[in-house]
C-alpha cells in the first residue's frame, strides 16, 4: 500500500465514522434508547464493510 492509497483508505474510514455518528445521534434524537442505537450503528457498520445478506445472495455486495 504506497502513501496515496494509505490517505485514502485512512479518508474512508473518516467518512464511515462520521456517518455511523451522525446516524447514532439521529437515532438517539427520534427517541431510540442507546441500545437501539447501538446495534442499529454496529448493523450500518456490518453492511458498509460486508455488504448485505441480500446483496450477497444476488451475487453483488463489496467484492
Amino acid at each position: 500500500m504506497d502513501k496515496n492509497q494509505l490517505k485514502e483508505f485512512m479518508n474512508a474510514i473518516g467518512a464511515v465514522a462520521e456517518t455511523t455518528l451522525i446516524f447514532y445521534r439521529s437515532i438517539i434524537k427520534a427517541g431510540g434508547t442507546q441500545e437501539e442505537a447501538t446495534r442499529l450503528t454496529q448493523a450500518l457498520i456490518s453492511a458498509t464493510i460486508f455488504g448485505s445478506k441480500t446483496d450477497q445472495e444476488n451475487g453483488g455486495g463489496n467484492k
